[in-house]
């Protein structure tokens, strides 16, 4: 009766701090403009305050060892972690979502059509390219020479690039973005 009622309350505590993880994202507390970014601060800081809450609530109910806690954490960031990955940082930035979205709104469109949708939208009205430029230079992969106004990869971003190759051919994924 005991371990059930532990891994309930287990079950309970990650749901809670779940629901507080996803109500996190209706504040802007943070001066962060990467959404990847923002994501992962919060979900350091909440996973922070679970780790004092059942330190806490452990002193007073002596329910959970370290073991269990560890379980708990663990799991809140891992699952936490892949499905914001997956869904959300998708959503921010997928092509393919802006497609079903664009066709969706619209009667039947030809190849043409999507194609000048996309561009004077995601590209332009959204300013995706802008948006993407600026991620690159926060992550510190490209670099601008204010005196020539060009942009140019750094050693930080070949090591990525490098790096993105590999993975590309260990998965075989025949990715046209990253040609030899």
């Amino acid at each position: 009766m005991f371990k059930t009622k532990k891994l309930l309350l287990g079950i309970g505590i990650f749901c809670l701090f779940t629901i507080i993880y996803i109500l996190s994202f209706r504040i802007n507390i943070f001066n962060i403009h990467i959404f990847f970014y923002y994501g992962i601060l919060k979900l350091l800081i909440i996973s922070i305050v679970l780790i004092i809450f059942l330190k806490i609530y452990n002193n007073i109910r002596k329910i959970f060892d370290i073991k269990d806690i560890i379980i708990i954490v663990s799991l809140f960031i891992l699952i936490n972690l892949l499905f914001f990955c997956m869904v959300p940082v998708t959503l921010e930035r997928s092509i393919s979502i802006f497609m079903l979205n664009d066709m969706n709104n619209m009667q039947g469109m030809e190849k043409e059509k999507i194609e000048k949708e996309f561009i004077d939208k995601y590209v332009y009205a959204y300013k995706a390219f802008d948006k993407r430029l600026d991620e690159q230079m926060a992550t510190g992969t490209i670099s601008k020479d204010d005196n020539s106004n060009e942009y140019y990869i750094t050693k930080k971003g070949n090591v990525l690039l490098n790096i993105l190759k590999i993975i590309n051919k260990i998965y075989n994924v025949n990715s046209v973005l990253l040609i030899e």
